[in-house]
């Protein structure tokens, strides 16, 4: 009977690691694909700031050009 109630413990134990573990990689993926958008967005944001740049250094030639 005691052996029967140890090898329940043990079996609820891996359980509850197998459940961490599938809770930990859920998460861990919610974060890579939360991070990847974020790089994304990031790489949007530059190219938007480095056209801007391009524009306004054109502008200035143009200027330079007048005056």
């Amino acid at each position: 009977m005691a052996k029967m109630v140890h090898e329940q413990k043990i079996r609820n134990s891996f359980r509850r690691v197998r459940k961490d573990m599938d809770m930990l990689r859920y998460s861990s993926q919610n974060s890579i694909r939360f991070l990847n958008v974020k790089v994304k967005e990031q790489g949007i944001r530059i190219r938007e700031l480095e056209r801007r740049l391009g524009q306004l250094e054109r502008l200035s030639l143009r200027e330079k050009m007048i005056r």
